[in-house]
């Protein structure tokens, strides 16, 4: 899909670099429109503000102003589409809407293999949305489990044709990585600062026992949101998942080639960065409903999103 994109633009306007940016942030303001449309389906709380947030946050400019990753880009399209539809069908059982669904699905494999983590957003959804039918109504993301599965294999034995990945890391090596890299973007998104188009790579060299701290305090966190849900307070936990499950494909414990020059980058949190900013901010609604003083939070927020932007035009120049 991606390099259909790119013939289909070169024709037009050629190798100009104008025309590809343009292309990237209509894409980036309909991402942003979708997943306005898609939360308030699901009635998060400030939705449009989790949108704002995910059109302008500075961690989102590599996906947007590096033209090759226009596959974040249509992934996102093709994703957020594909959830919006599915939790639709899920609502009023329409058939247009299903196969709308996995037609979206299959569009946004063939732009980014990770999109294969989609089929397990579904399920979570279900679960949260449907706990008592939660079982029926998995039943229908099997296509997509299936479909993600065919052409993530076709695409993994694609690539080994051409290239074998191999980075001789151990599982112990793995699972730290993985926790460094599950809380690095949070961090990130709280403290928008230092973003780098290539970040130093973590000397695998140097872990120690001690470094398993990272990978044991996400399931301890994990485990203590369980309990909270299990108390009848599933919003946080279902949030949790599905950042683990959005950031799964890219924390270390399958080999790509990115992982020869570090193991995290902006362009990884593109999607995953979204249950986040619905953490934050409906942490902010309850804030503002305690405190009562809706004209300063309201100029609190358009603070926020005017520094935002501004970190964000600096950072565009580094692409």
């Amino acid at each position: 899909m991606v390099y259909t994109t790119f013939w289909l633009e070169y024709r037009l306007w050629g190798l100009n670099p104008a025309g590809y940016h343009v292309v990237n942030i209509l894409l980036q303001a309909i991402n942003s429109l979708f997943l306005w449309r898609l939360l308030l389906r699901l009635e998060i709380p400030g939705a449009w503000f989790v949108a704002a947030l995910f059109g302008v946050h500075p961690i989102q400019v590599e996906s947007v102003a590096w033209v090759i990753e226009r596959k974040n880009l249509l992934c996102g399209f093709f994703s957020l589409s594909t959830v919006l539809l599915f939790m639709m069908f899920m609502a009023k059982k329409s058939w247009t809407a299903y196969i709308g669904a996995i037609v979206l699905f299959v569009f946004a494999m063939l732009s980014k293999s990770s999109a294969f983590s989609l089929p397990f957003v579904l399920i979570i959804l279900v679960g949260w949305r449907y706990p008592k039918e939660f079982l029926k109504r998995c039943c229908w993301t099997l296509p997509f489990l299936a479909i993600g599965t065919v052409i993530a294999w076709w695409d993994v034995s694609l690539v080994q044709k051409k290239e074998v990945i191999e980075h001789g890391l151990s599982w112990f090596d793995r699972l730290v990585i993985s926790g460094k890299a599950f809380w690095f973007y949070p961090i990130k998104l709280l403290i928008p600062a230092n973003f780098v188009a290539v970040y130093p790579k973590w000397e695998v060299e140097s872990f120690s026992t001690i470094d398993l701290v990272w990978p044991i305090s996400v399931t301890l966190v994990g485990i203590l949101l369980l309990a909270l849900a299990w108390k009848g307070r599933p919003g946080v936990l279902t949030a949790y998942a599905l950042y683990a499950v959005l950031l799964a494909p890219t924390v270390g414990f399958v080999d790509f080639g990115f992982m020869a020059l570090s193991f995290v980058a902006d362009r990884f949190a593109y999607l995953a960065c979204i249950p986040l900013f619905a953490l934050v901010v409906g942490g902010m609604r309850m804030v503002i409903q305690r405190s009562g003083n809706r004209g300063f939070w309201q100029i609190v927020i358009g603070g926020v999103l005017g520094v935002l932007v501004l970190l964000s035009a600096i950072q565009c120049r580094v692409y």
